[in-house]
């Protein structure tokens, strides 16, 4: 990504977060700084800034709102593991219409059956652990059109 982008990123599953992100408090747990936000679920990014990918957001019908925000990138990394195989999400389907993928990461090979704690993110499977390669959701990153 560019310097000055903006992305739609999820916080859990995503692999970062900008200040502003911090400064809203939802997930900061009193972070006031780049040293402590280090400590948050992801990178903190000075780069780029960063639209909060919600669940509101995967259910969305159209880019628009993310076209008037300036969003150029959308990443995809679902909170509950399970689903990265699977286009699940009304969302990641319209970019998959509209917008082109420039990037993939699975933590799999192939799409093994695997349980998951319902209630936890930690993204390594309870049982099933035929074809993980390592920890971590799948990540896919679309670009929308210009």
């Amino acid at each position: 990504m560019a310097t000055g982008s903006r992305a739609a990123v999820p916080y859990m599953a995503g692999p970062a977060h900008d200040q502003a992100m911090i400064d809203s408090g939802e997930h900061s747990h009193g972070a006031t700084d780049p040293y402590v936000a280090s400590f948050l679920d992801s990178r903190l990014e000075t780069q780029y800034t960063i639209h909060e990918l919600t669940d509101g957001d995967l259910r969305l019908a159209s880019l628009d709102g993310f076209r008037r925000e300036g969003v150029q990138y959308v990443v995809i990394g679902y909170q509950r593991p399970g689903t990265g195989c699977r286009v699940s999400s009304r969302l990641e389907r319209l970019l998959q219409q509209q917008a082109r993928l420039v990037a993939s990461f699975s933590p799999t090979a192939g799409c093994p059956v695997s349980v998951f704690d319902p209630i936890d993110t930690y993204y390594v499977p309870l049982a099933g652990y035929s074809g993980w390669l390592r920890p971590g959701p799948p990540l896919r990153i679309y670009q929308l059109p210009g």
